[in-house]
C-alpha cells in the first residue's frame, strides 16, 4: 500500500490563496468572505509558531485504504497534536496576558 505525506502548512496557504482568489466557495457558490480568510491567516500563523517551538513539521498522510493499525496511529497522532496545540495556545495567550504583551 502506497502512503503519501504531504506538509500542512504550504497545503494551508495553498487553501488561503484559493479562497481569496475566489477558487473555492461556500455552499451556495458565493465567495468566501475576507473575514474568514483573515481568521484562516491567524490560524496559519499559530500552526507556524508552533512548528517552530516543537521543531515538528505537521503533515497529512493520505492512505490508499486504511488499516486498523494505521488508523489507530493517525488517530492518536491527531489526539496528540490537538492536545499539544491548545496547550501551546492557552499558555501562549496566558503569557500574553500575564506579560501585558500585546503581541
Amino acid at each position: 500500500m502506497k502512503v503519501r505525506e504531504m506538509k500542512m502548512v504550504p497545503l494551508f496557504e495553498k487553501l488561503i490563496k484559493d479562497s481569496t482568489k475566489g477558487l473555492r466557495c461556500q455552499h451556495d457558490g458565493s465567495r468566501i468572505k475576507p473575514q474568514s480568510i483573515q481568521n484562516y491567516m491567524y490560524v496559519l500563523a499559530n500552526l507556524k509558531e508552533y512548528e517552530l517551538l516543537t521543531c515538528v513539521p505537521l503533515r497529512l498522510k493520505i492512505f490508499k485504504g486504511y488499516n486498523q493499525r494505521e488508523q489507530a496511529a493517525e488517530r492518536l497522532y491527531w489526539k496528540k497534536f490537538y492536545l499539544d496545540f491548545t496547550d501551546f495556545l492557552f499558555k501562549k495567550k496566558l503569557l500574553r496576558q500575564l506579560c501585558g504583551c500585546s503581541n
